[in-house]
């Protein structure tokens, strides 16, 4: 299922781009070494993660938490890159930046 074709509490629908929280279920393997059957707890771990949309498919969400924008040597980079199965989601909604704001640094001259 496509990313738009997702059924959440939120009606939110994510484009490549945008900044999100994406709320998942991660698997949990805490034992070490082996564990008898009555031993197993079987725990998912709910996850946040927040990042840039970069791409998305059929079946997962693609985020990435570093984002370097093209110049005029190097096309757009991405770090951190996260990839999501879309059946793990289980809420996602995006994340409003706060206006660019100009700051003025004074400098002491008697420093």
């Amino acid at each position: 299922m496509k990313i738009k074709e997702m059924t959440l509490e939120s009606d939110y629908t994510p484009k490549i781009g945008d900044l999100v929280c994406v709320t998942w279920l991660d698997v949990n393997q805490a034992s070490k070494g082996w564990i008898e059957r009555e031993d197993i707890e079987p725990i998912a771990l709910e996850v946040e993660s927040y990042g840039k949309v970069i791409k998305n498919t059929f079946e997962t969400i693609v985020i990435a938490s570093n984002y370097c924008k093209p110049t005029d040597y190097l096309s757009e980079r991405f770090n951190g890159i996260l990839t999501i199965p879309l059946h793990n989601i289980t809420g996602i909604h995006e994340l409003k930046m706060q206006p660019k704001f100009e700051t003025t640094i004074k400098i002491d001259e008697n420093f």
